[in-house]
């Protein structure tokens, strides 16, 4: 992903969720300095904590997993994450995927 353009798209994806999210990672850094800096393999958002619920019903269909340890594992449909787990991964049919932290 090398333009702003992957971040409208997602902007657009998630404008009818409800809760608060924010763009984080590399990409956050470039759009604080208004200049894409480096190719981005993914795009990574943070919600807070008490919306994965909501986040998980809103991409209704994808395919969640959790990081644990440094590795992924699937994130079942009604399982709360906890700390320390604060990564998991997205997969959706609109995007080619990209990572969502919290």
């Amino acid at each position: 992903m090398e333009s702003f353009s992957e971040l409208v798209e997602l902007s657009g994806l998630l404008n009818d969720f409800r809760q608060p999210w924010f763009v984080a990672g590399g990409w956050a850094i470039d759009l604080f300095i208004g200049d894409v800096t480096r190719v981005h393999k993914d795009i990574e958002i943070a919600i807070f904590r008490k919306d994965q619920s909501s986040l998980r019903e809103y991409l209704f269909g994808w395919e969640f997993t959790k990081v644990v340890d440094g590795k992924m594992e699937p994130w079942n449909e009604n399982e709360w994450l906890e700390l320390p787990i604060h990564e998991i991964h997205a997969l959706g049919i609109v995007f080619r995927g990209f990572l969502l932290t919290k």
